[in-house]
C-alpha cells in the first residue's frame, strides 16, 4: 500500500509542475509579446479547458475497461508540450488544446484508483491535491528561472519529459489488487445523471474563477516586473498558502457536509472579485494569494465522489474535469462579447455567475 501511495504522488507532484510551468510560460509570453490582449488570453484559456469535456468519457472509459490502460494515452501529452519549444505564439492554443487533451483524458484514472482505494476520504484526498499544490508553485517557479536564465524553449523541453515520468510512475505502482470490479456503461450514464445540479453549480464557479484569474494575471505581470518574479507571485507563493490549507480543507469535508464547503467558497468569491478587481501593488498580491480554491476543489471532488460507489470513482474525477471543460466553453463565449473588454465588466460578469452557483447548490437542497 505504501508503494502505490509514493507512485500516485509522484504523479500529482510532476503533473502539477507541469501544468504550473506551462501557465507561467504561457502567459510570459502573451504579457511580453502581446501586452494587454485581454481577447487571446481570454482565448487561450478557453483552449486549455474545453478539452476536458473528454475527462468524464476518459474516466468512464477507465472505470468500465480498466484504469490503468489510460495511463498509457496520459504520456503522450508530451509531445505537444515539446513543441511548444518549436513554434510561436500563434501555435499556442492549439498546442495546449492538446496537451490538456492528453492530461485530462487520462487524469481522472489516477484520481478516481486514488479515491476508490481510500474510499472517499476527505483526508486522504486533501493530502493528495496537497502534492499537486506543491508541484504546482515549484513549477511556476522554476518555470521563471529557466526562462530568464536559459530561455523558455528549455524550459517547455523539461516539462514535456517530466510529464511523462509522472505518468509512468502511476502505471508502474498502479495498485490493481486494491481496486473495485469494473462498471457497465449504464451505470456510468446512471451514476453522471446523479451528479447533474453539482456538475451544473461546479461549472458556474469554475467558469467564474477562470475567467477573472485569467484576466488578472495581467495585471499580476505588471506588478512582478520579471518572469522570475511573475512566476514566484503567480505559483509558488500561492501553492504554499494552499498546501497549508489542503488539511483543514480536508478535514472540514469529513467533518462537514462538502457541499456546504463548496457553497461557502462560492459566496466567498463573490466578495473576493470585486476586491481584486480595485486593488494595485502589494495590496493586489495579497489578496491573489488568499487560498480559496483549495476549499473549491475539495468542495466539488468529495462531493460527486460521495455520490457515486466505488467502481465509478473514475467518472468522480472525470466529471469535475469535464466541469473545467463547460467552463472553458462559457469562457470562450464570454471572450466573443464585449464583456471582457475591462476587468471591471470581466468583475460583474464573474460574480453574476458564481451568484448563479450559490443559487443552483440551494436549488439541489431544496428539491
Amino acid at each position: 500500500m505504501r508503494y502505490w501511495r509514493i507512485g500516485f504522488y509522484t504523479y500529482m507532484l510532476l503533473s502539477s509542475l507541469v501544468f504550473g510551468m506551462y501557465l507561467v510560460l504561457s502567459r510570459d509570453l502573451i504579457k511580453t509579446s502581446l501586452g494587454y490582449d485581454y481577447r487571446f488570453v481570454t482565448s487561450l484559456v478557453a483552449a486549455e479547458t474545453l478539452p476536458m469535456l473528454f475527462s468524464v468519457l476518459g474516466g468512464g472509459l477507465s472505470d468500465i475497461i480498466g484504469r490503468r490502460k489510460i495511463l498509457i494515452i496520459g504520456m503522450t501529452a508530451s509531445i505537444p508540450l515539446y513543441l511548444m519549444s518549436e513554434y510561436g505564439l500563434a501555435y499556442l492554443p492549439i498546442l495546449a488544446a492538446a496537451y490538456i487533451t492528453l492530461w485530462t483524458t487520462s487524469s481522472p484514472a489516477v484520481t478516481g484508483t486514488f479515491l476508490d482505494v481510500t474510499s472517499s476520504s476527505g483526508m486522504e484526498y486533501s493530502l493528495y491535491a496537497m502534492f499537486g499544490s506543491i508541484g504546482w508553485g515549484v513549477g511556476g517557479l522554476v518555470a521563471g528561472l529557466i526562462k530568464d536564465a536559459l530561455g523558455a524553449g528549455l524550459a517547455f523541453k523539461l516539462a514535456s519529459a517530466a510529464i511523462s515520468i509522472a505518468f509512468l510512475s502511476a502505471y508502474l505502482s498502479y495498485p490493481k489488487e486494491h481496486v473495485s470490479i469494473r462498471a457497465t456503461p449504464y451505470e456510468v450514464f446512471k451514476g453522471v445523471r446523479r451528479v447533474s445540479l453539482i456538475f451544473i453549480a461546479v461549472v458556474g464557479l469554475l467558469a467564474s474563477v477562470n475567467l477573472f484569474y485569467g484576466s488578472f494575471s495581467l495585471r499580476l505581470r505588471e506588478i512582478a516586473g520579471s518572469a522570475t518574479i511573475f512566476g514566484l507571485v503567480y505559483t509558488t507563493l500561492p501553492a504554499i498558502a494552499g498546501s497549508l490549507v489542503r488539511p483543514v480543507a480536508g478535514y472540514l469535508s469529513d467533518r462537514f457536509q462538502p457541499e456546504d464547503l463548496l457553497l461557502l467558497t462560492a459566496f466567498a468569491y463573490i466578495l473576493l472579485f470585486p476586491l481584486m478587481s480595485m486593488s494595485y501593488g502589494l495590496t493586489a498580491i495579497i489578496l491573489w494569494l488568499i487560498p480559496l480554491y483549495p476549499f473549491m476543489d475539495q468542495g466539488s471532488m468529495i462531493s460527486v465522489s460521495r455520490q457515486l460507489q466505488s467502481s465509478l470513482q473514475g467518472v468522480a474525477a472525470g466529471v469535475i474535469s469535464t466541469a473545467s471543460s463547460v467552463a472553458g466553453l462559457l469562457v470562450l463565449l464570454a471572450s466573443r462579447t464585449p464583456l471582457v473588454n475591462t476587468l471591471s465588466t470581466i468583475t460583474l460578469l464573474a460574480m453574476s455567475t458564481s451568484a448563479a452557483s450559490v443559487a443552483v447548490l440551494i436549488m439541489r437542497r431544496l428539491i
